[in-house]
């Protein structure tokens, strides 16, 4: 089974792919061009990023992607409309807070293979993950 990292690029990809293809085909609303044209970019480049590097970028984007995918669902709703586009909420939504949990686990646990935590014992005797 892919770990966290590994599904959310594959989410990263699918989703700015998704959404760079909405913003070629079709004629999205002009607030949410920009928004979205974020979104790609912040996706793609948290998808190729080094593990240490990837895992803030893609919790941040996916954060920032569910916002966006959010307002856009309900400015359907209101016109009494569903849109595919609350698909792609809900897999950020899942996504951001997998990788907000994957953040706060503890030291020794993480699924990436690349051996950069280590445990800090500071004087007051409570330790955190670097």
């Amino acid at each position: 089974m892919p770990n966290t990292l590994t599904t959310g690029r594959y989410a990263a990809v699918f989703i700015s792919l998704g959404t760079f293809l909405n913003l070629l085909l079709r004629d999205v609303d002009s607030a949410f061009v920009v928004p979205d044209a974020l979104i790609v970019a912040a996706l793609a480049v948290g998808a190729v990023l080094p593990a240490e590097r990837a895992v803030p970028v893609l919790t941040s984007s996916f954060g920032l992607a569910s916002g966006v995918f959010t307002v856009a669902s309900f400015s359907y709703f209101v016109r009494g409309q569903t849109g595919g586009v609350v698909i792609f909420a809900l897999i950020c939504v899942a996504m951001t807070v997998l990788f907000a949990w994957r953040r706060n686990l503890p030291v020794g646990s993480c699924e990436c293979s690349a051996g950069h935590h280590r445990a800090v014992i500071p004087r007051s005797g409570v330790s955190r993950a670097s």
